[in-house]
């Protein structure tokens, strides 16, 4: 029988149940099987929003969207962001052998979605599905790291380069050939950085006694992401951030007490990074700009990152961040890249994020139990709507919520998929 392994959310939700990026791991510890889980989430928290998403990749259709049959005023467009940044919802199965004496293998099927509201809300879906292959081994052969995953970090994006190019079925470029190119000329481009030797010392002067953010656009955010891991690992506080993203609170941080580094090496963006590195150098805050130019705002520091294939600008871009991790891990007494609590390959896995979810430790005799933390937030009309839903409740015998037949009748669509008619059975909510 098929069952499902995993379920992963990300930018997508209501209000008062959002999922940035959570994977629900419905899978034994210890055998990693699929096992019946019950998922338990207070009332108003976002039960129907979860099964809506999950089972709208399958029952496709708009008007069958789950939270839309339980109230017309409620339309798939509104669990997504509406800035076009896509949201994903992926489910991964784990099915039965295709003959006799098979082995089983992974089903990963979901879609994302885009939407963007102009004069109309426009929702662009693409759906996917493709299975795992054993077979299928792609060796970066990075070697053994000396320190923080600088050759691990810049060996993947050759990798994923190639394999994005041969995804995009253009028929007029060599996928291999232009990873090859690519990869020739950010190395390269890496050498030239590195010509300077006292890069490191002056781009110290940013973090130095500061909370430090990296902020990118686009493709740049992989520089981003990685050089605040980067930092985090060798002691320092930093956290990456979308730039446009930045501006919506989190620019409240900015001061004397902050350090921030921007990553603006994407030309159509590059004059909104150049004003937002402005605007923290007026808030008094310590910026350094990373662009293919050298260009920076009076006040603030400006490195050059020679202009390279895009796919491989942030394993050039992420240099001088590798350079500020080194200086300072130095400077605080300890060895660049090696690890105080944490390891290389954590021992212990993480099985959700920490504040969305709650993993139930007590055992429980078949399956187990998923216990979704109360959300921290909850606008007052959602604190209203749970205490008519409890009146309700107990003004029927049986305290049935009127959700329930709405539920009933998703947990019956037959979603095809492959062929194949996917059960939701080791799932109870």
């Amino acid at each position: 029988m098929q069952k499902i392994s995993r379920i992963h959310l990300a930018n997508c939700g209501f209000r008062t149940a959002w999922y940035e990026a959570v994977t629900f791991n419905l899978t034994e510890q210890g055998t990693g099987l699929p096992t019946d889980t019950i998922i338990n989430l207070e009332n108003g928290g976002g039960k129907t929003t979860l099964l809506g998403l999950v089972f709208s990749c399958f029952e496709t259709s708009q008007e069958r969207f789950l939270k839309h049959i339980q109230s017309k005023h409620n339309s798939f467009s509104q669990y997504f962001t509406h800035d076009g940044v896509p949201g994903f919802i992926i489910v991964e199965w784990l099915m039965p052998p295709r003959s006799a004496g098979g082995q089983p293998y992974k089903l990963v099927t979901g879609q994302a979605v885009s939407v963007r509201t102009t004069t109309e809300t426009d929702v662009d879906r693409m759906f996917f599905s493709f299975e795992e292959r054993a077979d299928l081994r792609l060796d970066t052969r990075a070697g053994t790291e000396q320190g923080p995953s600088t050759m691990t970090f810049g060996a993947s994006l050759v990798q994923l380069a190639a394999v994005a190019c041969a995804l995009s079925g253009r028929a007029d470029v060599d996928p291999l050939q232009r990873a090859k190119t690519a990869a020739r000329e950010a190395s390269d481009a890496v050498e030239i950085v590195l010509e300077d030797e006292t890069l490191a010392a002056r781009i110290a002067d940013v973090a130095r006694g500061r909370t430090l953010v990296l902020l990118a656009r686009g493709p740049a955010r992989a520089a981003a992401e990685m050089g605040a891991l980067t930092l985090k690992e060798c002691g320092v506080a930093a956290e990456s951030y979308e730039t446009a993203a930045f501006r919506h609170g989190p620019l409240e941080l900015a001061g004397p007490a902050l350090g921030a580094i921007v990553v603006a090496t994407e030309p159509e963006t590059l004059a909104l990074d150049l004003g937002l590195a402005a605007d923290l150098v007026d808030a008094g805050a310590s910026v350094m700009v990373l662009s293919t130019e050298g260009d920076a705002p009076d006040g603030a520091h400006g490195v050059r990152i020679p202009t390279v294939d895009r796919l491989l600008a942030s394993a050039v871009s992420i240099v001088p961040i590798q350079l500020l991790a080194w200086w300072l891990a130095n400077a605080g007494g300890r060895v660049p890249g090696a690890y105080t609590r944490a390891s290389k390959v954590p021992l212990v896995k993480a099985l959700f994020t920490p504040h969305r979810i709650i993993p139930i430790r007590k055992p429980v005799k078949s399956g187990r139990t998923i216990q979704i933390a109360k959300p921290t937030a909850r606008s007052a009309w959602a604190t209203q709507r749970s205490q008519r839903r409890e009146k309700r409740s107990a003004s029927r015998p049986d305290g049935i919520c009127r959700t329930k037949p709405v539920i009933d009748q998703a947990m019956s669509v037959a979603a095809t998929c492959d062929g194949v008619r996917p059960p939701a059975a080791n799932i109870t909510v």
